[in-house]
């Protein structure tokens, strides 16, 4: 039986993950600013309850980062290489949502550098996440899944980051 695109992707992360077989017990937080308003002028809670689920920045064509979410632009080659090009020609429901790992137990989620409100996923989730340090933007060359997090925590651990750039993504 073949891969799925998510599933490939993880397995192409993990080949690229270091570190001993560990359990992990942070949790995953969206950090989100509940004011904002989708391209379609929708207030974003609202859309999300609507919804009933995340979506990607390539459906949602909003960001707090930057709006490069599209073929060719910056977020689609980041994760051409994050992920070895399994989502190249996959459905935009399919691709990546983003949040961070809260190894510092902070109170304002992991990355209040998105927003000032954050979901914290289930525990479940975490077999299906995968993990980059730095952030994506900065095109990291440090990968893991949720049961090698180790080397990726005392990489950010040991740096000197802004506070508002002190997350695992």
């Amino acid at each position: 039986m073949s891969k799925n695109v998510v599933e490939q992707a993880i397995e192409n992360v993990r080949s690229k993950s270091q570190g001993t077989i560990a359990s992990m017990n942070h949790s995953v937080t969206i950090n989100f600013h509940p004011d904002r308003y989708t391209y379609d002028n929708r207030p974003l809670l609202l859309a999300i309850a609507e919804d009933g689920f995340l979506k990607s920045q390539f459906e949602t064509k909003t960001s707090n980062g930057g709006l490069t979410a599209y073929v060719g632009g910056e977020r689609w080659l980041w994760e051409q290489h994050v992920f070895d090009g399994a989502y190249e020609n996959a459905p935009n429901k399919l691709r990546p949502k983003y949040g961070a790992l809260n190894f510092r137990n902070y109170e304002t989620g992991a990355s209040p550098r998105f927003g000032s409100a954050y979901f914290q996923l289930k525990p479940h989730i975490l077999e299906r996440t995968t993990f980059c340090y730095p952030d994506s933007y900065f095109e990291p060359e440090d990968f893991a899944v949720s049961n090698q997090l180790k080397v990726l925590i005392e990489k950010a651990s040991s740096s000197n980051n802004d506070l508002l750039d002190d997350y695992i993504e």
